[in-house]
């Protein structure tokens, strides 16, 4: 745009603030983490038709460890990006972030908003990779479903 009136009416540039984002870390961390409980690993070997036995035995854990090991994926996620990004990984492989971010959902786990909006804060590529679709078909109801307070919104 110049800046020159058309048909009359003046052109208006307006200034869009850019959301800050965070930049995608370029960690080669190849190393999974270590779970507490070995059936955190189906959410990495299955896409999103886990079969419901496999999430009836995860959400049967112990609550506590369970978060904490599903907030560990979160992480997992951001520190093997590059690994996963530049691998030949099946696509069901690739499904453990939306699993953690549901499972998180039905377990009421809404202490763990900070870790899922630290996830949701890198840039577009990272999300896209990780989420594709969900990020504005179903994620919004993981966010919304989590928080009962506006303001936790609002600060993100």
């Amino acid at each position: 745009m110049d800046g020159v009136e058309r048909s009359g009416s003046p052109i208006c540039r307006v200034e869009l603030p850019k959301l800050a984002q965070k930049i995608t870390p370029e960690i080669s961390n190849q190393e999974p983490p270590q779970f507490p409980h070995r059936e955190i690993q189906y959410l990495y070997e299955y896409d999103m038709t886990i079969p419901h036995d496999k999430l009836r035995e995860i959400v049967a854990l112990p609550r506590q460890t369970l978060i904490e090991d599903l907030e560990k994926i979160l992480v997992d996620a951001v520190d093997r990006y590059a690994y996963f990004h530049a691998g030949d990984n099946p696509v069901e492989n690739l499904s453990f972030p939306l699993h953690a971010l549901f499972l998180l959902k039905e377990l009421q786990a809404e202490s763990s908003l900070p870790r899922i909006f630290s996830f949701l804060e890198y840039d577009y590529d990272f999300l896209d990779f990780w989420l594709g679709d969900h990020q504005t078909a179903t994620l919004w109801q993981c966010i919304y479903g989590l928080s009962t307070h506006a303001d936790t919104l609002k600060e993100f």
